[in-house]
This record gives structure tokens, sequence and C-alpha cells, in this order.
């Protein structure tokens, strides 16, 4: 252990945390190698503080998130952390750590979380992750999805007291509330004061809000005009869609101490979701009154549709707001689900140790589910784009045949376990087509994976391309279920699925051949289809061959 490059005050700092037990202390120099260690820190690693500490550096010690800490210790000199220790059973360490930059050291002071409170809240995370999916699927009355909520969250952090508050005008008005009746009076929305200092605050900053109270303190609580008696804890989460605020929820438990920073994230998290099934629950109530309304037999006949008109009018703009902000919102929807796959693979690998039976039943649904989840925002947002206008093409000219080699190795892994084969037939050995090559590929894949959920095991599927001197046209041929010729114009409808049995047990968005559709002719295509009940399904679609604009 070499001390040469350690500032006077690292070394201050290391002789007053040397034997502590509780905090581990990292000194790393200029290139990131291990300089430095403290007892605790020793016995996290399973080394001697006499022994060689080289082969140990910063990426080595700390998980992925070591990357973005060094990053921004060039802005700033100072940096708080969760992440995670790997020790020298390779098993990771929960801690919160904070990173110091002096000179060109860098000095890691953690504290590690006790296990029992680490497993407490991997468990409120993954149960969180059902909540959040509950919520999302969730198609009830306003006041119905408001009750949902509250539940899940007292199944997540067992309040005692809760509240959902909705911004209305210059005041906030309760649409919930649990265990509060004598909390509040009837006029409460006109109770509300000027000056609320702590509640503006979480407005402006729209971030969660932990509190603590044991005695007469300000508080968002009192803020809120509550009559509740300390000692309580509380979190108090916005709700927002994109970067607008128009409502709080507030859990109360009669303890203190009791909310945790992290039930602070979950709790934001299950926020963001509730808040768009909220907003869609009120977008439903619109529509039930223009139904409500054509119900109804009204004599004043032009006022009747006066409001009908005016109702629709709205409608359209909701429907506007509603296509433009997800065909906006397809990061902000598809990071963190890719962040669940992400890390469950990475569990199912056991990259980060091994996993009780258990364990990987859970992880293996969470895998699953998350990648059912993506493929349904994928298709939700991919219509909304279409619809609000925002999908653009980008055409060049790339080879058919590798492309569609691309998507056989894709629904590979799906054909295989059906044990269907997929046969490519085309007299030519070189075509090419003026197109956009990922909305090309994406088209096929939709028709191949379909032709895959609905054939027997032990079939084929053929594929038949003839390119002419116009057009390029493509078949997808099936020998399974069929179509019955009824349907074969409402299967291109949207949420349209042919209603038997089998259909019903693949499950889906019914959006696969709408999003084919209109991705088609946008490309100015046509597709149709050719099926009969018991007798296959043969899709075939047109696209022009060279660039028209020309």
């Amino acid at each position: 252990m070499s001390n040469n490059s350690i500032t006077e005050e690292n070394l201050i700092l290391s002789k007053a945390l040397g034997n502590s037990n509780k905090i581990a202390v990292f000194i790393f120099n200029e290139n990131n190698s291990l300089n430095f260690i403290n007892k605790s820190a020793s016995i996290i690693l399973n080394v001697n503080l006499d022994d060689d500490l080289s082969r140990f550096n910063i990426h080595n010690i700390f998980d992925f998130r070591i990357s973005e800490v060094t990053s921004d210790l060039d802005k700033s000199s100072e940096i708080s952390k969760e992440i995670n220790i790997l020790n020298g059973n390779k098993q990771f360490i929960s801690t919160n750590t904070v990173f110091l930059k002096n000179d060109n050291n860098i000095t890691a002071l953690s504290f590690i979380i006790p296990k029992q409170i680490s497993e407490n809240i991997i468990n409120k995370q993954s149960l969180a992750l059902n909540k959040i999916s509950s919520i999302l699927n969730s198609s009830f009355e306003l006041d119905d999805t408001l009750e949902i909520i509250l539940d899940h969250y007292k199944t997540l952090f067992e309040y005692d007291k809760a509240l959902i508050t909705f911004l209305d005008g210059e005041g906030l008005l309760i649409k919930a509330s649990r265990n509060l009746i004598d909390a509040y009076n009837n006029d409460y929305k006109n109770s509300l004061l000027r000056g609320n200092k702590l509640i503006n605050k979480l407005i402006k900053s729209r971030k969660t809000v932990l509190g603590v109270i044991n005695d007469s303190e300000e508080s968002i609580i009192k803020e809120l005009c509550l009559n509740i008696s300390p000692p309580y804890s509380y979190i108090a989460t916005p709700l927002i869609i994109k970067d607008t605020l128009f409502g709080l929820i507030v859990l109360i438990k009669e303890k203190v101490d009791f909310f945790i920073p992290e039930d602070a994230k979950i709790a934001e998290a299950i926020s963001s979701s509730a808040a768009y099934s909220l907003k869609d629950a009120e977008l439903s109530n619109v529509f039930k009154m223009q139904l409500e309304i054509l119900e109804e037999n009204i004599t004043e006949r032009t006022k009747a549709l006066e409001i009908i008109k005016n109702q629709n009018i709205k409608i359209l703009e909701a429907d506007k707001v509603k296509n433009e902000f997800l065909a906006n919102m397809s990061h902000e929807l598809r990071t963190p689900l890719n962040a669940i796959i992400g890390f469950s693979e990475a569990l199912k690998l056991k990259l980060f140790g091994d996993l009780n039976n258990k364990q990987e039943e859970y992880i293996e649904d969470i895998h699953v589910s998350g990648i059912h989840l993506l493929g349904m925002i994928n298709d939700l947002l991919d219509l909304s784009k279409i619809e609000a206008k925002k999908l653009e093409l980008n055409k060049t000219v790339f080879s058919v045949n590798h492309a569609i080699d691309e998507v056989k190795n894709i629904v590979n892994a799906l054909s295989s376990k059906k044990q269907i084969e997929i046969k490519v037939i085309c007299k030519k050995k070189k075509i090419e087509a003026y197109a956009d090559h990922r909305r090309f590929k994406q088209i096929l894949y939709n028709l191949l994976s379909n032709a895959i959920k609905f054939s027997h095991e032990n079939s084929e599927i053929l594929v038949e391309i003839k390119p002419d001197k116009k057009d390029l046209q493509v078949s997808v041929k099936d020998f399974g279920i069929g179509i019955e010729s009824k349907f074969h114009e409402k299967i291109f409808q949207k949420f349209h699925q042919v209603d038997n049995s089998y259909s019903r047990r693949q499950g889906s968005t019914g959006l696969g051949l709408t999003i084919t559709k209109e991705l088609i002719e946008m490309h100015g295509g046509t597709i149709r289809v050719e099926s009969k009940a018991d007798k296959g399904a043969t899709f075939i679609f047109t696209i022009p061959i060279k660039d028209l604009s020309a």
C-alpha cells in the first residue's frame, strides 16, 4: 500500500475512519487504481491492509453506475450515490456512497445498507412493477380508478391516511381519501390559504417529498389544512403528465421515520403511471357524457345537436393531444422497460450470482412480462405516431433478399418452438427496393410472426417475392387456422381480433395488422388477404420498387 499520492486531507480522513465498521473507505489515485483502504473496506474485499492493492480499481469494486459517477466528478467535486460494491465473494453489497474528488485522488465513503432493508426494497420494487402494470391496464370510471390507486399504495406502504387532490383553479380539490373524514371540512377547496410555501415548492420542483413531523412545525399536511396530530411521517408525490402537474398524492403514517428515500422513488414511479390512468378515465367520462346525451330523447333538437358538436370538438382535440403526447413519449416509456428487461436478463444469466428456484421463477415472469409490455407499448406508440402524423419514412435503396434473411433470423426462435419451416421463393438472387429499410422489416416481421402464431405445429410458411418494373410484390402464406371471409376487412382495423378460442389464447394488442397496413400505404402500396376458415391465409402486399418522387 502506497500513500505517496494521498493528500493530507485524505490521510486525516482515513485515520478518523480507520477502525470504523460501518463506513468503508476507499482512496483511488489518478489512474483510478486503489491506493488506500480502511479496516472495513479490507473485510469487504477480503484482503489484508498491507496487501498490494494495485490489482483493484474503481471500476471493478463498484457496479456499472460508477462510470456515471466518474464522469460527473469532472463537474462536481462531491457526489452521493446508491451503488453496489462487489465483495471478495463476488456478491453485491448495497451502499450509500459519497465520492469526493480533490487533486488527483477520488475518495469513496461507503455506508453499508443493512441486508434486511435492501431485501425489503427489492420486494417493494417487484411488487411495484406489478402494481404499475395493473394501473396501466385498468379501464375503470374515474372514482374506481382513484380507489384502485389508493389500494395499491396501501399494499405497498401500509399507510394510515391518504388523499388524492387535483388542482382546480387556484386551489386543490380532494378527489379521494382514506381515513380522513374528520380531518377536513366540507368547504375544503375554499379553505386553502395563500402562501403555501411547501406546496408551491413541490409544484415547482415536481419532486416527491418525504417529511417527518414531531411537533407543531410547518409541513405540507398543515398547508393542506388537514387536522392531524403529530407525530407522523408523510410522502407527497406529484401527478404529472409530460411537464404538467395536475394533482398530488399524499400518504401519511402515524409514526416517525417510517418512510425511507427508496419509498419516495417507488411512490413517484407509481404516480407517473397513475397520472396516465386518471387522465384516461377523465377522457372516458367525456365519451360517456356524449353517449348519455345521445340516449336521451331531447325535445330541443337544435340545442342537443349543438351540445354534441361541442363535445365532438373537445373529443377530437383531446384525442389529437393524446396522440401527439404519446408520439413524443416513446423515450420516456421505452427506457424504463428496456432497463427492466435488461436487468432481468442479466439476473437470468446469473451474472451477479446464483438464484434460488423461486427467484428464478419471479425473474422469468418479470422478463417475459417486460418484453410483452414493451411490444404492446411499441405498437401503441407506432400507431399514435402514425395518427399524429409524426412518423416519417427514411427511404434508401437496400437488398430485399438480405432484409428477408434478417427477419427470418429474428423469428427463428418462434418458428423453432413449433417446428415450422419458413421457405423463401424468389427467382432472382438480387432484388433491390427503394423504401424504409427498418419499416420494411417491421412489415415482414408482423406478417411472419402472425403466420407462426396461427399455424399448426410441424407445418411450413411460404414467402414469395415477385418484382417487376413498377412494384415489388411479397406474399406470406401459412397453412393454419385461416380467416373467414367476413373478417377480411375487419382484421386491419384498430384493436380488432378474430373472435375464436385459438386467437384469444395468443394475447396481443390487435394493432399489428393495422400498423402493417398503415406502413405499406405510407409507402404508396397496398395489402390484401386471401383466406378461408381452416385453409390457411395468404397476405399479399406491394410497394413501389423505385423512387416515385424522382
